[in-house]
């Protein structure tokens, strides 16, 4: 497979995986630009971005902070502390909380809070995580390293990959799985 990557702006890219002439997956590259046959259908493209809202375990407060310090950029941080009182909501929030946050860095964009409730699932988990594209290898060992090194853990080495490309994973401290790749061209 090689690496298609589509999207919006310059510095918010989609990367997907895809096999090379796979028809489906051009579709899907197409749709993940607007211009696939959903927006087609509608008779314009569609004007979106996407970015991964995060709940965490009672954490967010200091997890969004460690996130602004890896991938830089802006944080906005919200606790249901700071909100207005909210008649008739479900549930009553500890204090401190995180309601919301964005985290706006070059490249990425998270957005999450902290998750209410008693049995609230683990983040760690290889039913998702997040891709990195990176220009070279040299950015990605650095992350990888940089994740591992401050209380996370190297989940797969970062090496060449039987599609071609340099490909790797780490879990950070949060349980986060980030999946890391460079285009087999790139050094």
């Amino acid at each position: 497979p090689a690496d298609r990557r589509t999207g919006g702006a310059a510095e918010r890219s989609i990367f997907l995986v895809t096999a090379a002439g796979d028809r489906s997956s051009v579709d899907h590259a197409e749709n993940a630009s607007g211009t696939g046959r959903g927006a087609q259908a509608r008779g314009s493209a569609m004007a979106m971005q996407s970015s991964p809202y995060i709940s965490f375990p009672g954490n967010a407060s200091e997890a969004f902070p460690y996130y602004r310090d890896l991938f830089g950029g802006r944080l906005d941080l919200m606790t249901y502390d700071e909100m207005p009182p909210m008649e008739g909501i479900p549930f009553t929030p500890p204090s401190g909380s995180v309601a919301h946050a964005t985290l706006e860095a070059p490249g990425i964009t998270l957005t999450g809070g902290d998750a209410m409730g008693e049995d609230l699932p683990r983040l760690a988990s290889d039913v998702y995580s997040f891709l990195l594209a990176f220009d070279t290898t040299d950015e990605a060992r650095t992350f990888i390293a940089t994740v591992a090194d401050d209380g996370g853990e190297l989940a797969m080495p970062f090496e060449v990959a039987p599609w071609g490309d340099h490909y790797g994973q780490v879990r950070d401290r949060f349980g986060i799985r980030w999946d890391v790749v460079v285009d087999g061209s790139a050094g």
